[in-house]
């Protein structure tokens, strides 16, 4: 590695035993790697005492030690050693660092250099969180991840009032449990902070996406992850929908959320004169209505990505999409597995070469040899 032009090194999953690490670490110095992934190799403590103190005087500027069985110690380590280092980006997710580790890391961000910290599924909980949002500002962060953390109401708000004034942009707070007590405190937070991205995804209770609704408009968010929230009513997605078009939003998440037919009935007609430029209702079950639904107000949006896998449109939610299409700004569409048959497969055929598709998955529809020659029929006619 000394004598080499290696600016990327992945060792994921290396099996790399712990005494190998203090020889890695010697070499870093002297090597031109700026990038290094040391993830999965379960180098425990020891391992990541002895990388802290090759870390120093080094090139690496992302390191990611996602799964490796780091504690208090190792955390430590690492944390006294990142002031001394070029370290941008720093991933930590899987760890069992807890509240002590998240604590201890906390009190060395402002004098490192990190700009994206990752510290997802590490228990943190809402103690941890609180300490770690105290020392927030002043950092150069603008990623954090949290998710799986055991962070609830407290922690949430905690961690929002600790973003103010900070550099923040993108927050991701996925798998953790914010429920309806005090959620309006939270939402109406959002507006003080210069988040653009936020992933709720799995995270929120029944009740919640009403009061973030309600307070979407006014905030700088553009990129919008809802998904796997299955408490996510139709009726709330008629509050969602009803401000969308005052809001900055461009990319909206609702992978697996199993709105049904009403819930995308109902997001539908909100999607008209926003900004939303990528729509995800991938395994959504949104069925033949809500496919005609969504089909009647495309025409009327800015959308070019849209991700309908597994939504059960069938044949007539597919025919209903062909008529539109060729009026849309649709560049990526995905209908896999949406059990079309061959009258909507030749449907949308039909209607290709007049679109702006350039990327299309039909994959696991049902299609036989008439509406496989319609396709390449209408594939061709696309060129």
């Amino acid at each position: 590695l000394k004598n080499t032009k290696i600016t990327h090194l992945s060792l994921h999953a290396y099996k790399m035993k712990k005494e190998i690490m203090p020889f890695l670490a010697q070499v870093l110095k002297d090597t031109q790697i700026a990038h290094l992934d040391l993830s999965n190799n379960h180098i425990g403590d020891s391992g990541a005492v002895a990388l802290a103190s090759g870390l120093k005087g080094s090139k690496i500027i992302s390191l990611n030690l996602t799964s490796n069985d780091i504690e208090q110690k190792g955390v430590q380590s690492l944390a006294n050693s990142l002031k001394d280092t070029e370290i941008t980006i720093l991933n930590l997710c899987a760890n069992k660092i807890g509240q002590t580790g998240a604590i201890t890391l906390a009190n060395s961000l402002k004098n490192s250099q990190i700009t994206n910290l990752e510290l997802g599924g590490n228990r943190i909980g809402d103690h941890g969180i609180h300490i770690l949002a105290q020392n927030l500002k002043g950092t150069q962060l603008t990623y954090l991840g949290l998710h799986y953390n055991d962070i609830g109401n407290e922690g949430v708000q905690a961690l929002i009032h600790g973003i103010q004034d900070t550099k923040i942009i993108n927050l991701k707070l996925s798998s953790n449990h914010i429920w309806y007590e005090e959620s309006e405190t939270l939402a109406r937070s959002l507006k003080h902070t210069h988040i653009t991205h936020l992933s709720l995804a799995g995270s929120i209770g029944r009740g919640v996406l009403k009061v973030i609704s309600e307070n979407l408009v006014g905030t700088q968010i553009i990129n919008l992850d809802l998904s796997c929230n299955r408490s996510i009513t139709s009726k709330d997605m008629k509050f969602l929908a009803k401000d969308l078009k005052n809001t900055k939003i461009t990319e909206l998440n609702f992978y697996n959320n199993r709105m049904g037919e009403e819930g995308a009935i109902a997001l539908s007609e909100g999607l008209k004169d926003t900004q939303i430029t990528n729509l995800d209702l991938s395994y959504n079950r949104i069925g033949i209505e809500g496919t005609k639904a969504l089909a009647n107000v495309l025409d009327k949006t800015n959308i070019m990505s849209l991700n309908l896998r597994k939504s059960r449109m069938e044949d007539d939610g597919a025919k209903a999409l062909a008529v539109v299409l060729p009026n849309t700004k649709i560049k990526y569409l995905n209908l896999y597995k949406s059990l079309i048959g061959d009258e909507g497969i030749r449907a949308l055929a039909e209607s290709l070469e007049n679109t702006q598709i350039t990327n299309l998955n039909l994959g696991l529809n049902s299609i036989d040899q008439a509406g496989a020659m319609a396709l390449a029929k209408g594939l061709k006619n696309t060129q």
